[in-house]
């Protein structure tokens, strides 16, 4: 993939740091002073300026793991932080029961309002807003079909690792953040897409930028006071640009989406049985207005890049403990030699599924977790009101070390949740997919992750042939050194400029030849 795409995505945590803190200080006069209404105490702030909101969110981007940290302990009840993004009351995890199934609390309309999706440019970000078309895309038809795609992601895998690693022999350093998103990228556009566009260069560049520009857009505009970003979006380059990326991606997909329509048409009496989500939002909008361009940008921003940053974040881990690669090996010739690629095997590999879980309960990809805004006003039964279109968000930073739940739990063990899939006779609750109170990495609730299918069935047919192709291991030097996550507000990240060494290897089993009928 075009490197120019990767530089992009190196600068964003450069970018964000760098325009926050100008942004913040841009933004004094329009946060000002608390109104001292609020029956939530604000935290983050200096001392002698404890209700100063600009300030409480210069000190929140630096140090938001000390800040939630320290406020817990102090605060029995909600308090609120200041961010980059505006103000949000921060409610301890015990609420999550409570919140979990209302509809008064949106994420939808937390990620639009968020977003920005109501300027031009931005309007994918509203797609979830729409008749529920997108969120039943992903949990009916994508999540169905896992099935059916499992060969189709094995075989894009394949000539994704040809193409992005390749075949040296000898020990070379590999650019890790950089392959694996290009390579989710693929996998993701093969799913959904198809063959045809995962295998379109100009497609997979320009649809990646596009998120990437979109993401610094957004990140530019909310530094600036509310009254102001439309104008801004109408003349900053950046906007300018993302505006530019949409009407070219618009020109790439809306003659194939024309083509297939047109196709139907013509077949009144054979009912087509749809492939990739072009056809599978067509099918769950029924006539009902939909812009399936922007339904597509939209899978791209919640699909790709939580992916890839958690199968980076597994790379990384079988660096940092190479004793458990032999084991999963194992595993992956022992099911696929029985099972072939059959959406089964993915299921059966247990020790894979216990090691990704292990990495996602020690690595989450954010301190917090249930961000939601209020459609109404609410009562909790122990009498905290919340305000409607109040942003609020709970911290995830205790629920995943919690030594009641997780013994030693700030040390790793790869195999924890396999022994508890193995003694409580294939217990639910340790698959990577389940989501609990006490295990927060896909959120929690109606609005848990509805795309963690898709992207634990990615990861695993990727590492079936990461392990069984290549060695991987730190440059030298740093052996058992795992690099620390960037951290900026309330999201992790790894750094971008990370390398790691690889070389191929004879695999014991031929994956470029396995099937279904295996």
């Amino acid at each position: 993939m075009d490197t120019t795409v990767f530089e992009i995505n190196t600068r964003v945590f450069q970018f964000w740091t760098a325009a926050s803190l100008i942004g913040l200080c841009l933004s004094l006069w329009f946060w000002g002073k608390d109104d001292s209404k609020s029956a939530f105490p604000l935290v983050g702030a200096d001392e002698n300026d404890s209700t100063n909101y600009g300030k409480a969110a210069q000190n929140f981007a630096r140090d938001s793991y000390s800040i939630l940290s320290k406020a817990m302990k102090k605060y029995q009840g909600p308090f609120r932080v200041a961010s980059a993004t505006g103000v949000k009351i921060v409610l301890p995890t015990r609420y999550l029961e409570d919140i979990k199934s209302d509809d008064r609390f949106s994420f939808a309309h937390e990620m639009a309002k968020q977003s920005l999706s109501h300027l031009p440019g931005f309007e994918a970000f509203a797609t979830p807003l729409h008749n529920n078309i997108f969120q039943d895309t992903i949990k009916i038809k994508i999540t169905q079909s896992l099935g059916a795609i499992t060969e189709s992601l094995a075989e894009e895998t394949s000539l994704s690792l040809h193409q992005l690693i390749g075949d040296k022999a000898e020990w070379h350093e590999l650019q890790v953040s950089k392959t694996v998103l290009d390579l989710t990228t693929r996998l993701s556009t093969r799913v959904f897409l198809g063959a045809h566009f995962s295998r379109d260069e100009k497609w997979l560049n320009l649809a990646l930028a596009y998120t990437m520009t979109a993401f610094q857009a957004s990140q530019t505009l909310l530094k600036w006071p509310v009254l102001l970003q439309r104008a801004a979006n109408m003349f900053l380059p950046i906007c300018v640009g993302q505006r530019a990326m949409l009407g070219s991606i618009r020109a790439m997909i809306e003659p194939e989406i024309a083509k297939r329509r047109k196709h139907l048409q013509g077949n009144h009496t054979e009912k087509q049985k749809g492939t990739d989500t072009l056809d599978w939002m067509d099918e769950i909008a029924q006539g009902r207005p939909f812009d399936l361009v922007l339904g597509q940008l939209q899978l791209n921003f919640v699909a790709i890049h939580t992916t890839s940053t958690l199968m980076t974040d597994v790379l990384l881990d079988l660096c940092t403990f190479p004793e458990y690669v032999p084991k999963l090996r194992e595993e992956v010739i022992e099911v696929l030699k029985e099972n072939g690629w059959k959406k089964t095997a993915m299921y059966k590999l247990k020790r894979m599924d216990s090691f990704i879980k292990e990495v996602l309960r020690l690595r989450p990809q954010s301190m917090i977790t249930a961000r939601r805004m209020t459609t109404d006003d609410v009562i909790f039964s122990d009498g905290v009101q919340i305000p409607r279109g109040s942003s609020i968000m709970v911290p995830t930073i205790v629920a995943g070390v919690d030594p009641k739940v997780y013994p030693n739990p700030d040390r790793f063990d790869g195999e924890r949740f396999f022994r508890m899939r193995t003694a409580e006779k294939d217990d639910p609750k340790a698959q990577l997919v389940t989501v609990s109170a006490e295990y927060l990495g896909f959120g929690y609730g109606k609005h848990a992750c509805p795309g963690r299918f898709l992207a634990a069935h990615e990861i695993k047919v990727a590492l079936c042939h990461l392990l069984l192709k290549y060695e991987i291991k730190f440059l030298d030097g740093q052996e058992g050194k795992r690099p620390a996550s960037l951290a900026w507000e309330t999201a992790y990240m790894t750094d971008p400029s990370l390398k790691i060494m690889i070389r191929r290897r004879k695999e014991e089993l031929d994956l470029d030849n396995l099937h279904v009928s295996a």
